[in-house]
Order: C-alpha cells, then structure tokens, then sequence
C-alpha cells in the first residue's frame, strides 16, 4: 500500500527545494498520495480548512525546514506552517523533519511548546550536492515502492498460474481399459462394460459343455 504524504515548508525558504521532492515523490507514490498546497488546492477553496483535511487523510508529514524555517512566526499560534505540523503530531501522524541548505535542527528553547515534540523525531538530511540519493533513501524508508508491488504481484500471478498447472497434472486420469487375450489366437473380440471401465476378451466365447452324464 502506498503511503499519502504531506508536505509542509514556507515558500519563502525551500519552494524551490519542496517542488523538486514532490516531483520525486509523486513519481513514486503517485499525484494522488502526495499533497503540496500550490498543487492540491483549487481556486476558490478555503485554504486553511483543505489544508487541515488533508492532513487527515495522510500517514506521513514531511517538515521541509531551509536555512530561512525558524523565524518570528512560529510564534503566532495562526502561522499556517506552526498549524500543520501541530496537527499532524496531535494526529499521530509520523513527522519527519527534510533538513536541506545549510539547516541543522533547532533546539526546543527555540521553538513553541506544542512545536518542541517535533525536535524528539528522527530527521533525515537532503542536501543539494547529492539530492537524488538522499531523495532516494528518504523514499525507501517511506516505503510503498511501486517496483516492488509490481514484482510482487507478478510473483502472486506465477504462484497461481503454477498451483493451477500443477492441480491439473496431478489428476487421476481414468483407469485403461483391460485386456485380456485367449492363448488361442482367435480374432473375435467380445466387449464387456463394467461401471465405467472397458474389458475386452480376445477369443470365442465360451461355451458351457456338458460333461456326459454318469450312468446311474
């Protein structure tokens, strides 16, 4: 099964950067198990109340954080990215702090309370020298990789085509018909059908003789 993952970052800090991951990401989980704001929201919907939709669908937040992440906003309880990653954490949902540019991890001090749980997760680094293989790796550990279903599924097929192959060879053909032949060469077959089985005799029927009666 695929995952469904969300992406949450400032646009004035990794756009760049997030646009790249997703085409990663929705070239391996497909469009539909990825969400990004600029992508996933049409004109006119109330932003703030897709948003938090969304996230209840998902089963993985990825927090972009870049060199410009940690400002002055975090404070205000209305920030949109501070919202995000607060209710993904109250939903349980597995939280991955995406360190990209220069940016190292911030200290709890640093942060708001309910944004300070965030620092207890494992964070994964991108870097721009190597960004395919850390993409890589940060796609491997989200699982649901497609070649591997389509190997799976394929070996599923093989199994069944096999056991149906197997079932049919393994079926008792019905019993050969039964010959018996006369040592006296005769020619004349006479058929005999006994519950779905065939004996054919070779050779003249038999005929009962009559032994001569004893004289009394």
């Amino acid at each position: 099964m695929m995952p469904k993952v969300f992406l949450t970052y400032r646009r004035d800090d990794t756009l760049s950067f997030t646009g790249r991951l997703d085409e990663r990401l929705t070239a391996r989980f497909g469009r539909s198990n990825v969400f990004r704001d600029l992508d996933s929201v049409a004109g006119g919907a109330e932003f703030r109340k897709v948003i938090l939709e969304q996230l209840r669908k998902c089963d993985v937040c990825l927090v972009i954080i870049g060199d410009r992440w940690l400002t002055p906003r975090l404070d205000e309880a209305e920030d949109l990215v501070r919202v995000e990653i607060e209710t993904a954490l109250n939903l349980g949902l597995r939280v991955i702090p995406v360190l990209t540019g220069k940016a190292v991890m911030a200290a709890k001090a640093d942060l708001p309370v309910t944004l300070q749980p965030l620092v207890d997760r494992n964070a994964v680094e991108i870097r721009e020298v190597q960004f395919d293989r850390d993409a890589k790796a940060l796609m491997s550990q989200l699982g649901g990789n497609g070649r591997r279903w389509l190997a799976l599924a394929a070996a599923i097929l093989l199994v069944t085509i096999g056991g149906w192959w197997f079932t049919t060879q393994s079926r008792t053909p019905p019993p050969p018909p039964i010959v018996e032949q006369n040592t006296s060469g005769s020619q004349s077959p006479a058929v005999q059908g006994v519950k779905g089985s065939v004996t054919i005799i070779y050779g003249s029927e038999k005929k009962d003789e009559k032994k001569p009666e004893e004289k009394k």
